[in-house]
């Protein structure tokens, strides 16, 4: 991190929190802990009160604190989570070690994607706040997928904590209709491959036609955000990508073929230059 970085941080953390010194050095001090198990933090608020909260909460209540979006109001931390409006409905969210809710409620990138009306396909739902934004958004049906048993049990708990009905959960990941021992320590982050555990949970692997078929999806979107599963796009079937309206694609590995491949299937494809970063956790498969 760099100096203006950190003094950035600093000031970030100072204006939610008043014992920001021990909240700062307890940062840096389990700075590595942090990363491999849940750490709880003593917080002072700026209002008087006091909480124990994980790691993930901490962070994120300064992070989001420092997003300007007209559709986010009341952002609170609480013993349950972090909870804000969006669109004055009333939102409570446990953030995992790993997750971006960011992106999903306060920057909107899936704000692109036509929901109302529709059932989605949430390949890489990760906490669950993104099948969260799109059943508020107006969707029919989520179904949200997720491997990682940790970020899994975080999904679970923040459908139960916004009370929504039509989310159906799949603790599974996406590609060729197999199955895959995970690690059930290990959680999704960034640009972490999908591999398979010599001990773990068995989960799951769907490709999209069973997922049409089995929920009967006619002119549907798909999101995905899966860390590098985007490509078993290109051993679908054109006739199964047919079934979808609109997509959404966070690609890892280049988009060259994903982009041929969208528009053999008619889609009016439009991406981003990628940013290059280096992840140690990814793997290149592709």
């Amino acid at each position: 991190m760099h100096t203006k970085e950190l003094i950035n941080t600093f000031f970030l953390i100072k204006k939610q929190y008043r014992n920001y010194i021990g909240i700062l050095f307890t940062l840096y001090a389990k700075r590595k802990t942090s990363h491999i198990k849940d750490v709880n933090f003593s917080v002072f608020l700026r209002d008087g009160e006091e909480l124990t909260v994980p790691y993930g909460r901490v962070t994120a209540f300064v992070r989001l604190n420092n997003i300007k979006n007209s559709n986010i109001s009341e952002i609170k931390l609480t013993n349950d989570g972090i909870s804000f409006k969006y669109k004055e409905v009333p939102i409570l969210l446990d953030p995992a070690r790993y997750s971006d809710p960011d992106a999903v409620f306060f920057y909107e990138e899936y704000k692109f994607l036509n929901v109302k009306d529709r059932d989605v396909i949430d390949i890489g739902m990760n906490i669950g706040d993104s099948a969260l934004y799109f059943s508020i958004n107006g969707a029919k049906r989520v179904i949200g997928l997720e491997p990682y048993p940790y970020a899994f049990s975080f999904a679970e708990k923040n459908v139960k904590l916004n009370s929504v009905n039509n989310i159906i959960l799949l603790n599974a990941g996406y590609g060729k209709d197999s199955n895959i021992i995970i690690d059930q320590g290990k959680f999704s982050s960034n640009g972490s491959t999908l591999i398979s555990s010599v001990k773990g949970k068995n989960i799951p692997i769907f490709s999209l036609k069973t997922l049409i078929d089995k929920y009967n999806i006619k002119n549907g979107i798909l999101k995905m955000d899966c860390e590098g599963c985007e490509y078993a796009l290109l051993e679908e079937d054109d006739k199964v990508l047919n079934n979808i309206e609109m997509i959404q694609i966070e690609y890892h590995y280049g988009c060259e073929n994903l982009v041929k491949k969208l528009r053999n299937c008619s889609f009016y494809v439009e991406y981003t230059e990628p940013r290059n970063s280096y992840n140690p956790n990814a793997e290149n498969q592709i």
